[in-house]
């Protein structure tokens, strides 16, 4: 027998909620085999390109522009495809241009109180535009195929070099015991702005849970299909950040996909009703502060809707779920 708010849950009833978990917990593990998982040949092909045409690209442009080469560029390989993250094909990756100051770093103030060519190479053609701060790079196959890549300048800094009157608390930063973060350029009306960049510190706490990246994936993956589309990925990534700044390593190894999907996909409902995800380093800061708030209200009462018809169909009907996760269904 199980005691639940000190009454006896009869043994029946166990096995038939066992049962409808472990069906549920099927159609999530197909989900996540058929719709969710990348195919490894067209994986490796596509990184192999996104490689070699940045490495020559990178050469010619050191070799054609002094200033360019003097910031000793390299490449760094963050974004949702290079922390397991990515949903659907390996055709878009977002790149960082890291640059390096010529100067002492000791001597430089951050301050946050004012918070087109084409070129042919070996089999490649490769087509660029601008989009602020961003250049796109776009690397048509032989086969017509096409992989995006977001190529972002950025500059490295390293703790304790913080800057002045900035809101982002520095010390969950240093927790980490990674020092390095990021200063990305960001478009506004007149200029750039900057904004602060921690991949390594959220790549780590993301790291060794064994059910979680599968459940961020779903959840995007649900997003997509329900056309969420203002709902960024790195909204629903810091929703889970949270999340794994709650509960330790084995939270993700014991509870199943279903259980984990779920919750989650009650705790972004719950945070669409109050409008409001955190951001994870800057509190301060809500990442849903340019959604308006009837989109939010929207998106909240279809999941709840969703939710409420999942939960009480798919003990009868598993497939139900098929039906909000998957487009062909």
């Amino acid at each position: 027998m199980c005691i639940i708010s000190g009454q006896k849950m009869p043994q029946k009833s166990i096995t038939k909620t066992h049962a409808k978990s472990k069906k549920c917990e099927v159609k999530f593990q197909e989900i996540n085999r058929h719709y969710i998982q990348m195919n490894k040949n067209e994986r490796k092909e596509n990184t192999d390109i996104v490689f070699s045409v940045l490495k020559e690209l990178i050469n010619i442009m050191r070799r054609n522009d002094k200033l360019f080469d003097s910031l000793r560029p390299n490449l760094d390989f963050l974004g949702s495809y290079f922390d397991g993250l990515r949903v659907g094909k390996p055709t878009e990756y977002d790149i960082n241009i890291i640059l390096k100051f010529p100067v002492n770093y000791g001597k430089i103030k951050l301050d946050a109180s004012n918070s087109p060519h084409d070129y042919t190479k070996h089999k490649y053609k490769v087509h660029t535009k601008s989009s602020g701060p961003a250049n796109t790079i776009t690397i048509i196959k032989g086969n017509n195929d096409i992989i995006d890549i977001d190529l972002v300048p950025t500059f490295t800094f390293v703790l304790p070099t913080v800057p002045i009157d900035s809101n982002v608390d520095f010390i969950k930063v240093k927790s980490s015991n990674i020092f390095r973060y990021f200063v990305v350029p960001k478009p506004n009306v007149d200029d750039y702005n900057w904004r602060l960049s921690f991949p390594f510190q959220e790549r780590q706490l993301l790291n060794n849970r064994n059910n979680l990246k599968s459940t961020i994936k779903l959840i995007k993956h649900f997003r997509d299909v329900q056309g969420f589309t203002q709902l960024s990925s790195y909204f629903i990534k810091t929703l889970f950040l949270w999340e794994c700044a709650s509960n330790d390593e084995s939270y993700w190894t014991k509870h199943s996909l279903y259980f984990l999907v779920f919750n989650m996909l009650k705790k972004l409902r719950d945070r669409l009703n109050h409008h409001c995800i955190k951001n994870i380093w800057c509190p301060s800061h809500n990442v849903l502060e340019k959604i308006k708030p009837e989109t939010c209200e929207n998106w909240h009462n279809r999941m709840c809707r969703i939710i409420e018809d999942i939960e009480n169909g798919c003990h009868k009907n598993p497939d139900v779920i098929l039906k909000y996760f998957c487009k062909k269904y």
